[in-house]
């Protein structure tokens, strides 16, 4: 990733949904400040897949303009968010000789070069690269090997990657609305860090992204991402289930759905009625229908879609780790944690971004958890790019006689 030096940012959004755009203004200490809010619904996009960039331009130059209005300047170039529905997650390993000299950023540096040397040979672009573990001579769990010694240094990473087809696709649609492209972010990271505290990060945790045409499921542990995959199934699907099983539109199962939806029957449910307009047409037949049967249609098609998830862990011989976070439009559905940790064994919570100054708490930080994390990510980016630079700059001294010096200059 590229520094923007601007101290304005503009993120992207493209869901299957909707397209939401946020252009912040970052202050001294990095926190985000938001003056421009956009959104649109999605054309021409299905799970990250352009599927028509005429109309795919229009609902993102739409979601640009709606931002703008509150913001006269110019946005310059802008993040993209890629979901992990067409992302390639790889665990790959290098190792270096690292003998007679202090470890530094160079190092570190050609261990990443070692590992995504590989990818310029195929038709793949690095979305993102995580350093997950770091091995100097045999001895594991070493976080930060910068200043040690040591012979053989390696590494095993997290890489993830988009065919480069998939990616030039993307990048048109966004050129063909008139922006400049500064950069892509995995759409599953970014909820990762808007909507997951730094100790489950740490400690490990299991995310579900619900969205509405897939569902992903990341895994993070020791302060990284180091596993993400999706199944083309999200709530859109569900929608679709409730439209045929109910026998009516897909814009009414949407808002049966929302209403009266739920992920697990409960005795309530089955004493309840509700009624379904079978068609948008004005005095049309209506019918009644058990609330059960509605919430049954649901609870199939997660139990479908969470199978599916714990099958792609078990394909790779992953287990979910400690407690899963949902995070997506799909965590709205009531009981939905119950459901979940029925299939996975574990603890769940929803996960709810914490919304920076320029959101109001009428806007669903569930819409914009995607947004919120990518503009983490960039910042915590930026911050240490800034110091990598200083210590490159200082070839004459160790990493800790660098830090040593800084302190005193300090006091």
């Amino acid at each position: 990733m590229k520094l923007q030096r601007s101290n304005i940012v503009t993120v992207l959004d493209i869901g299957s949904a909707k397209t939401i755009c946020l252009i912040a203004k970052l202050n001294l200490e990095g926190a985000p400040q938001i003056i421009g809010v956009g959104e649109s619904a999605t054309r021409g996009i299905k799970a990250g897949i352009v599927t028509d960039i005429r109309a795919a331009c229009y609902s993102v130059m739409r979601a640009i303009e709606f931002a703008k209005q509150s913001y006269n300047g110019k946005i310059g170039r802008i993040y993209i968010g890629i979901p992990s529905s067409v992302l390639l997650s790889h665990r790959v390993s290098s190792r270096i000789s690292v003998i007679g000299h202090e470890i530094n950023y160079k190092d570190l540096n050609k261990l990443s070069l070692e590992i995504l040397s590989n990818y310029h040979k195929q038709p793949l672009e690095v979305i993102h690269s995580f350093a997950c573990d770091y091995v100097l001579d045999g001895n594991h769990g070493i976080s930060n090997p910068l200043g040690m010694y040591g012979d053989n240094l390696a590494c095993k990473m997290h890489v993830l990657a988009i065919p480069s087809n998939l990616l030039l696709n993307i990048s048109n649609v966004v050129n063909g609305a008139g922006i400049e492209i500064e950069n892509y972010i995995s759409s599953s990271y970014a909820n990762g860090l808007a909507c997951l505290s730094k100790d489950e990060i740490e400690i490990g945790v299991t995310l579900i992204d619900m969205g509405a045409g897939h569902t992903s499921i990341s895994l993070f542990e020791d302060g990284n991402m180091i596993f993400s995959e999706a199944i083309a199934l999200g709530g859109m699907n569900i929608t679709n289930d409730i439209a045929r099983g109910l026998c009516t539109t897909i814009l009414n199962a949407e808002r049966i759905k929302n209403l009266y939806g739920a992920a697990v029957v409960n005795s309530i449910d089955k004493n309840d009625t509700i009624e379904v307009q079978t068609s948008d047409i004005e005095n049309c037949e209506i019918n009644i229908v058990e609330r059960s049967f509605l919430v049954e249609i649901i609870q199939a098609r997660l139990d479908e879609i969470m199978s599916l998830l714990k099958a792609k862990l078990d394909e790779n011989d992953l287990t979910a780790i400690n407690k899963i976070v949902i995070v997506g439009n799909g965590a709205k559905l009531p009981r939905i944690q119950e459901m979940v940790s029925e299939v996975f064994d574990l603890k769940v919570r929803i996960g709810i971004p914490k919304l920076p100054k320029g959101l109001n708490d009428d806007q669903n930080g569930l819409n914009y958890s995607t947004s919120i994390g990518m503009l983490i990510h960039v910042m915590e980016y930026m911050q240490k790019e800034a110091i990598q630079n200083r210590h490159n700059g200082d070839s004459n001294i160790g990493y800790l006689q660098h830090l040593i010096r800084k302190v005193v200059d300090i006091f």
